[in-house]
Order: C-alpha cells, then sequence, then structure tokens
C-alpha cells in the first residue's frame, strides 16, 4: 500500500525575508515567528486570523514567551525581556558583546522554563566563533 502523503497549507502567505521560530501559544491561540532581517515579532491568530508584527532595533533570531507574560528574545545586540502590551525592550545581557560579527540565531524555551539560544558568525566566510546559551527564567 503505498504511503500517504502529508497535506502542506500555507498558515499564512506574508513576505519575509528570513521567517523562522515560530511558537504557539496554547493560551492564545495564537501563532508568533520573527523576521531576521527585517527585524519583527510576528503574531496570527487563528481565531479572528487577526495579524500583528513588533519591530525590533536589530536582528531577531529567536524569543521565547514568558509565563508572566511578554517575551524574551535573542537579537543581535543580545538578550532582551519585550513587553507586547508596551512595545518596550529591557536590556538584560550581550555574552558576545566582544564579537561583533556574531548573532543570536536559533533559540527555544525547554519545558522548565529556561530559553537557549545560539549564535552564529554572521558573514560570508563563517568561523567556528559560536556558541550555545541558557538563560535561566526569573
Amino acid at each position: 500500500m503505498p504511503e500517504k502523503i502529508p497535506k502542506i497549507n500555507t498558515v499564512i502567505d506574508t513576505p519575509s525575508r528570513i521567517g523562522e521560530c515560530p511558537v504557539w501559544s496554547a493560551e492564545e491561540q495564537a501563532l508568533y515567528w520573527v523576521d531576521i532581517l527585517e527585524p519583527a515579532i510576528h503574531r496570527l491568530e487563528f481565531a479572528t486570523g487577526a495579524r500583528t508584527h513588533w519591530r525590533m532595533p536589530s536582528a531577531i533570531g529567536s524569543f521565547g514567551l514568558r509565563e508572566q507574560g511578554g517575551a524574551v528574545v535573542a537579537l543581535r545586540t543580545g538578550f532582551h525581556l519585550f513587553d507586547f502590551a508596551t512595545g518596550s525592550l529591557q536590556f538584560l545581557l550581550d555574552p558576545e558583546a566582544e564579537q561583533t560579527e556574531n548573532r543570536f540565531n536559533d533559540g527555544k524555551v525547554s519545558p522548565d522554563g529556561r530559553f537557549f539560544a545560539g549564535t552564529m558568525h554572521d558573514v560570508p566566510d563563517r568561523q567556528p566563533v559560536a556558541a550555545l546559551y541558557r538563560l535561566d527564567p526569573d
């Protein structure tokens, strides 16, 4: 019997330069994702189709939703806390401030609430100078 081919659907047709880091909020029934190079966090509310986006000041690699609201974001400039209601960013730290050619890339929240994010050497001739970081919850 031939294997059934899964159906693939476009969730939202939105122009992105690099769309990554999909994060589902079960509580909100909403999908979040980032556009790394047109730095923004995007949100799609499934029940209404409402779309929202928040511009970021520099390339965003990833983010994670926080239990108490808002998000932790990994920007080119380091880790920040983001408030969706006000659009404000609070700088936490930049573990690679001296690595000016690096930026944060992919990241995820673990089941225990820790945010893991990796960096990458963001130049054409990439070198092995990146790292993986863990940010513990409040």
